[in-house]
């Protein structure tokens, strides 16, 4: 009998709302792993390197000081240093990596790391900057589709993917994480954050989420069905979500200030951390074990019970996969009826250009056709030529 393994919750938390001390204690990890590559690129940005003239890194450099970003990088950070310190030189993928010096981080622990991104611009950035070089780590980085990631199952301890998912269209960000689940090994871990806005905004009570917007409850819920069976409460673990308030969210900004940023708004969005593992096969045997000797269940119905599971996460995904085309159908049907429309519109403007080739249109508002223009012309020249001789005979008279 063989049993295939499957992702389970370890962790889901809101990371927001927190006192000053409190925030301070939980970014503490933050500050003392990533805060000097920090330094470093601001170093790149103040001698005009070519990393530090790369408008990504300038911006960056600014983005990593933000509250929120400090909070997320912490939350990975506190659930990847487990992962890595296994004594043992463990593989991590760092997906939809942009310039973050993160994976340099991984690579400083002994990690072999890939870290990849759908933007070719920000690969080709970091590969004739020389990243490797500026931060002394070894990090192979590579631009990959992250919803056909090129990788085999099973081939990473350690998958991270922050502040990436709410940047996909809809139906991409389940893509995209059933293919971090995929390459994950038994006995890995998954860390994801993601930006969630209040329930009290319009957005919330939308099933669906359009790009580039944060993830509300009833959004977060969707994406997350597939994988939350063993997260212990379900789904009603997310129900934190639904309380979130706008003015927690304006509170949350006001009270942590970018430190040392030139930018000191007020976002729309906090974020959520959550963090997946995927069970180890012998786990999977144990747990059908216990459930046989607890409830008399047989071995093969907690196989089966393993196929139902993967036939509902592959249906969801097929789902996700169905909206999206038909979200990107009504695009193109829409563009259609704009460039229609445009079309019509050039040839009323070309009718009306054609029209105008044969009428001239006086101060007066009177039209007259260009044919006769040359016949009334040479009227008004005799009717002049006619009245000056008249009045030069006129003034020879005594």
């Amino acid at each position: 009998m063989s049993f295939s393994p499957r992702p389970v919750f370890q962790k889901v938390e809101l990371l927001a709302d927190l006192p000053g001390k409190v925030f301070s204690h939980k970014t503490a990890i933050y500050e003392q792993h990533l805060a000097p590559y920090s330094t470093i690129m601001d170093a790149q940005i103040g001698e005009g390197t070519i990393l530090g003239k790369s408008y990504l890194s300038r911006r960056y450099a600014d983005i990593i000081r933000w509250p929120i970003r400090r909070l997320e990088y912490s939350f990975v950070l506190h659930h990847a240093l487990p992962v890595l310190e296994r004594g043992r030189r463990q593989k991590v993928l760092g997906a939809g990596c942009g310039v973050t010096p993160l994976p340099h981080f991984f690579a400083s622990m002994d990690a072999e790391v890939d870290a990849v991104d759908f933007d070719e611009g920000v690969i080709e950035t970091l590969k004739t900057a020389r990243v490797n070089e500026v931060y002394g780590s070894r990090v192979n980085h590579q631009w990959m589709d992250l919803r056909r990631l090129a990788f085999s199952d099973s081939t990473f301890d350690l998958v991270t993917c922050a502040s990436v998912i709410e940047s996909l269209a809809n139906g991409d960000e389940a893509l995209v994480l059933s293919e971090l689940v995929r390459v994950l090994k038994p006995g890995g871990t998954v860390i994801l954050t993601t930006y969630v806005g209040a329930s009290d905004d319009r957005l919330a009570n939308l099933k669906d989420r359009k790009y580039d917007e944060p993830f509300h409850w009833r959004t977060l819920d969707g994406l997350l069905a597939p994988y939350v069976e063993m997260l212990e409460g379900g789904l009603d673990s997310l129900k934190i979500l639904s309380g979130l308030q706008g003015g927690d969210i304006e509170r949350f900004w006001t009270a942590h200030r970018d430190v040392g940023s030139s930018w000191q708004g007020i976002r729309g969005y906090v974020a959520m951390g959550i963090v997946l593992s995927k069970t180890a096969q012998a786990d999977c045997a144990q747990r059908a074990a216990d459930v046989h000797s607890r409830s008399g269940k047989s071995v093969e119905g907690e196989d089966r019970h393993l196929e139902s599971w993967r036939s509902d996460a592959a249906d969801a995904m097929l789902k996700s996969q169905i909206h999206r085309t038909i979200e990107l159908k009504r695009a193109l049907e829409e563009k259609e009826a704009v460039i229609q429309e445009q079309k019509r519109a050039i040839e009323a403007y070309k009718a009306h250009m054609e029209n105008c080739q044969h009428l001239q249109i006086t101060g007066q508002g009177h039209v007259i056709h260009r044919s006769e223009l040359s016949r009334l012309v040479a009227a008004l020249k005799q009717l002049f030529g006619r009245k000056s001789v008249r009045d030069k005979g006129e003034k020879r008279q005594p």
